[in-house]
C-alpha cells in the first residue's frame, strides 16, 4: 500500500508511505517518473505523513509509537 504522497516543489521528485517491504510503513523517494525508488526510513515503528523542505534535501515526518507506560 503506498499512501500520503507528497511532491518537491520543483516537482522532479516525490515521498511517500508504503508497506511494501516489511508490512510496517516507511518512508520511501522516487523520481516523478517512478525511477531510482530509494528506502529512506527502517525502524520498527511505523512512519507516516513524508513532507519535503523547499530545497528538497531534507525530509518530515511522523512516527508513531507504542504509547510509554508509567
Amino acid at each position: 500500500e503506498d499512501f500520503m504522497p507528497q511532491w518537491s516543489k520543483d516537482g522532479t521528485q516525490i515521498v511517500f508511505c508504503t508497506d511494501r517491504n516489511s508490512g510496517q510503513f516507511d518512508i520511501y523517494r522516487a523520481n516523478a517518473n517512478g525511477s531510482n525508488v530509494v528506502q529512506l526510513t527502517n525502524t520498527s515503528q511505523d512512519e507516516y505523513g513524508p513532507s519535503l523542505n523547499g530545497a528538497g534535501d531534507q525530509v518530515a515526518y511522523v512516527v508513531l509509537s507504542p504509547p510509554v507506560e508509567e
